[in-house]
């Protein structure tokens, strides 16, 4: 029912925004507009959308069809039809509303352009329309307290595949809001819970299957059967949370540990190529980390959402990293020069050396300060991981000597047992030397990061390479690259492992 009782006057002209902005109840203001839209014969809220993009119908026609070019769809949709979903054409009364998979391609395409949530209540589109595409953060707005993690983390493992849902990356306000969350620190629920009693052992085994798990993702390069037995790590985890009966102490550790299956699992999702999976599953992290009050896990968490978002905005990335290092004080130093390695990147991708150079500084000095024991899930942080991120930053800044100089001390001491890493250190150190026109060294780089990439199966490396070959495509007739294509050639080409 209209919320106050009776439907209100239909408001003529480009002044309809204002009529609702007094309403403080977003739902409202969302019912406000869709009653005036329907009304008047017009969707006036798809009209504001398409005018603050200064697109026609038939713009929106083009980038719909390209959206779904990209995600492989075979739907297009005709250049008049989007007309027909703003105005009503006689004898219709109203517009019409679009058949699937254009409801949630309309809200995702919007989202993206807009860098604000769309969605589909706000076009009208709510009732008997449905969403095939929806965000990734989709089923994942519950409470900030340890019920809420619980029913985030089985959202992420019972939805997927769901109602044939698929999902896009959130960008935006709709993205940082997670970490604006994490940081203001809501109250906690305690949950009461029954079953049988346990102590901290149960949490000392459960951490060391994580670390047996991080490991694995070290050696193979994680792939999806990896991705799978995090899954079922994850779902063992839930079912001591909700049966069984623990002290506080023990209940911290318990989600701490979930958290950290969580975070593995969206890492690996971000290996394989899954980036919408593994924005679901650190969204999850994060709010499981906060039941654990474990300040700086969430944090670290937020850096690596950050390193996710460089594929997107990179002012999302930067925003994600500074919430990290505003929202847990004290933090040890190598968080804590992780999170300024984040900051380093995005804000050099973003074109803001200051910045830049002054978190590279930083990342640098509390790298030498590791004077004890670095937490669990950063025990591979060294003086090759600052090296890299450097190097990726001077990479982005257009400065190349200096970046593969920065590579070749990250190579120079990259653990033995990381040899993805190496690997993809290789591949930036190839892109920086071909940069430098260095073509030899550029090929024998990029060769001994595919020799590895074949052997790991990670998705990552293979992209990395198939940049590398296309930023040397102007010198397609050398004889090192001739070489490195009768190599590889089949290699770059291979489809995308599932």
């Amino acid at each position: 029912m209209w919320p106050y009782g009776a439907r209100v006057r239909s408001v003529a002209g480009p002044i309809w925004w204002e009529h609702f902005a007094h309403f403080a109840d977003e739902e409202r203001r969302c019912l406000y507009i869709v009653d005036m839209a329907w009304e008047q014969g017009t969707n006036q809220v798809l009209a504001g959308y398409l005018t603050r993009l200064g697109w026609t119908t038939h713009n929106l026609a083009h980038h719909l069809n390209a959206l779904a070019a990209t995600l492989r769809l075979p739907d297009r949709v005709h250049p008049k039809t989007p007309r027909r979903w703003m105005q009503a054409i006689a004898p219709r009364a109203e517009p019409c509303r679009p058949r699937q998979p254009w409801p949630g391609l309309v809200c995702a395409l919007l989202s993206e352009r807009l860098h604000e949530p769309v969605t589909l209540a706000a076009l009208g589109w709510d009732s008997g329309v449905g969403s095939l595409f929806v965000p990734a953060d989709h089923g994942l707005d519950q409470a900030w307290d340890p019920a809420g993690a619980v029913a985030s983390l089985r959202e992420v493992l019972d939805a997927d595949g769901m109602d044939r849902r698929h999902f896009w990356v959130i960008t935006g306000t709709s993205l940082t809001a997670f970490a604006h969350a994490w940081i203001f620190d809501p109250a906690r629920v305690a949950a009461a819970v029954q079953g049988k009693r346990v102590d901290y052992s149960v949490v000392n085994d459960l951490q060391l299957v994580a670390e047996a798990r991080r490991r694995l993702d070290d050696v193979l390069g994680g792939g999806p059967a990896l991705l799978r037995t995090l899954r079922e790590d994850l779902r063992l985890t839930l079912e001591i949370i909700d049966n069984a009966s623990y002290t506080e102490e023990v209940g911290k550790g318990l989600y701490s540990v979930a958290a950290e299956f969580a975070r593995l699992a969206a890492w690996t999702a971000y290996d394989t190529d899954q980036p919408a999976l593994a924005q679901r599953f650190y969204i999850a992290a994060l709010r499981t980390a906060h039941s654990s009050h474990d300040r700086a896990q969430g944090a670290f968490v937020l850096g690596q959402m950050s390193n996710l978002a460089m594929h997107g905005d990179p002012r999302d990335a930067l925003r994600l990293a500074e919430s990290g290092l505003t929202g847990a004080k004290n933090l040890d130093p190598t968080t804590a020069a992780y999170l300024h390695a984040r900051v380093t990147t995005s804000a050099a991708t973003l074109g803001n050396q200051a910045t830049s150079d002054r978190a590279r500084g930083q990342m640098f000095e509390l790298t030498a300060e590791q004077t004890r024991k670095a937490p669990g899930w950063l025990y591979w942080w060294d003086l090759g991981c600052a090296h890299d991120l450097a190097g990726r930053a001077a990479l982005a800044l257009g400065n190349n000597r200096q970046a593969a100089t920065h590579f070749r001390d990250a190579i120079a001491s990259c653990n033995p047992e990381l040899p993805r890493d190496r690997s993809l250190r290789l591949c930036r150190l190839a892109t920086a030397r071909a940069r430098l026109g260095e073509l030899d060294g550029a090929c024998r780089s990029a060769t001994e990061a595919a020799v590895a990439a074949k052997r790991l199966g990670t998705e990552r490396i293979r992209t990395h390479l198939v940049d590398f070959r296309h930023s040397v495509e102007p010198h397609a007739n050398s004889t090192p690259v001739k070489e490195f294509d009768t190599k590889f050639a089949g290699f770059l080409r291979a489809t995308r492992p599932n």
